[in-house]
């Protein structure tokens, strides 16, 4: 009996750290959630909608969103991802925010797993620490956007990349898979990953690429593009003719400067400080922890570190001479890959010179990375007022404009800078059905309101879109919210 008793206190001891890290992890993630504290955008609203109709009216579409490329479009694998926890939350966008959290959450606990088998427990709880806690992975994974996968999506990719010698034909098959659903997360990071990743098993796995093995690879992403493969077949390969351009230099302004503080930025997502010399002073430290570490590795560790630099110098070269804009989602997942560098360098370090005596180095390394001051700030003020694209202030808009409809019918119409007011469709759909039971309707009626949004730096846009409906009933009482969101009450004619 004593014995069993001191095996569970042991075990209890033991993963202490990872329960921590995981109650860390989900608490700063869902704290900003729980308060209604995260965007609710454009892109979001339309997605809501989007997977509604698949999920309601059973609206199956061969291609997904616009992918910010002219006349490229993702598929719908975002759409198919979606629809299991829309029907779990009723749609509710707090709940599948949740979700996305959780996807964050989950690559903490599978760094640890993995780290803990690939090296050892110090590698690890680091890597773990940095995915969970860092504020980076914590921001990458807090809204309901496609590229926030990509922490969750480019980690399960790597880990099945470091085992790719090992790997049995079906698993084969899910690496190529995965490897192609990034593309699917965001399709230019997506993109340049699968042709570095590709690149790296020329190099590395020429045994892989020129065996039967190739064969389930690429099985597995063409199964994940077999969606769009059946568009392009049916409409004329229309994307792959848009595919073509996306390369070629247009009149966007090339500016290097811009491009490098695009890489720092990258860089100090694993770096702990908010001062760029002492982030400067840091990586040097760390660059020159991981040259040690790389060639002191065992030949299987250090061939997989050097598939991880191609691949990162792959995106720096993309970076540098990519003719057209780079916008920083297009390398929202590239930060795994450094995460696990800079975890590796430190614990080879640690073990080297002794564990147990660096523990609290690496906690204060991890409390610094997750930027301490602003956690106490959004726990101490988590309902800021914040603009217009935070849920919470959405939510206010329409608590006031039923409010003042006092359960009559009426009418809406909503101006935002994307000119398509998706947000406020799905929600007086959601919010509007579900707390006050009925939606604006199509009919035309006497009650009218108007939603007009902040489009700072562009207000003559606001003034002309007013001017087209300045006869479209009289304006009773205009009411600006705390986000700066007006909402006009209109009163028409009865017909």
């Amino acid at each position: 009996m004593t014995d069993w008793v001191t095996i569970v206190k042991k075990n209890i001891i033991k993963l202490l750290p990872v329960f921590s890290l995981i109650i860390i992890a989900a608490f700063l993630r869902f704290w900003g959630i729980v308060h209604g504290s995260f965007a609710f955008t454009f892109d979001t609203g339309r997605d809501l909608l989007a997977v509604r109709d698949l999920v309601y009216n059973h609206k199956l579409s061969l291609i997904g969103p616009t992918s910010g490329q002219m006349g490229i479009f993702y598929g719908p694998w975002w759409y198919w991802i979606l629809a299991a926890p829309f029907v779990i939350t009723a749609g509710n966008p707090a709940l599948l925010n949740i979700f996305m959290g959780v996807s964050g959450v989950l690559a903490a606990v599978l760094a640890y797993w993995w780290g803990k088998d690939w090296q050892d427990e110090i590698f690890g709880l680091i890597l773990a620490g940095i995915i969970g806690a860092g504020w980076y992975f914590v921001s990458s994974t807090i809204q309901l956007w496609s590229p926030d996968l990509l922490v969750l999506g480019t980690l399960v990719v790597l880990i099945l990349l470091a085992k790719i010698k090992e790997l049995k034909r079906w698993q084969l098959f899910l690496a190529g898979f995965f490897l192609a659903l990034l593309s699917e997360m965001e399709i230019v990071f997506g993109v340049i990953f699968i042709i570095a990743t590709l690149l790296s098993l020329v190099i590395w796995e020429k045994r892989i690429i020129f065996s039967r093995k190739i064969i389930f690879l690429s099985g597995g992403l063409l199964t994940a593009e077999l969606p769009r493969i059946i568009f392009e077949l049916r409409h004329n390969f229309l994307q792959t003719k848009a595919l073509l351009t996306v390369f070629k230099p247009n009149n966007s302004v090339y500016h290097f400067d811009i491009r490098l503080q695009l890489i720092w930025e990258k860089l100090q997502a694993v770096l702990p400080f908010n001062n760029f010399y002492l982030n400067l002073f840091f990586g040097v430290l760390a660059a020159g922890l991981f040259i040690f570490a790389f060639f002191s590795s065992k030949e299987e560790r250090k061939q997989f570190l050097a598939k991880l630099l191609f691949i990162g110098l792959f995106f720096l070269l993309f970076i540098i001479f990519y003719p057209n804009t780079i916008w920083d989602y297009y390398l929202l997942g590239l930060p795994v890959i450094l995460a696990i560098l800079i975890s590796y360098a430190i614990a080879r370090y640690i073990k080297k010179t002794g564990g147990k005596k660096w523990v609290l180095g690496i906690i204060i390394f991890l409390v610094f990375l997750s930027r301490p001051a602003e956690i106490i700030r959004n726990i101490q003020n988590p309902n800021f007022s914040g603009n217009a694209s935070v849920y919470r202030n959405q939510l206010a808009v329409l608590d006031y404009i039923y409010r003042q409809a006092n359960k009559n019918n009426f009418n809406y119409i909503a101006y935002t800078p994307p000119q398509i007011e998706y947000t406020w469709r799905y929600l007086f759909w959601w919010y509007g059905r579900n707390k006050y039971g009925y939606e604006p309707v199509i009919k035309r009626q006497q009650r009218f309101y108007v939603i007009i949004e902040p489009d700072p730096g562009y207000p003559d846009r606001i003034k002309d879109w007013l001017k087209i409906r300045e006869n479209d009933g009289k304006i009773t009482k205009e009411y600006t919210l705390p986000s700066g969101i007006m909402v006009q009450t209109r009163v028409r004619p009865k017909e």
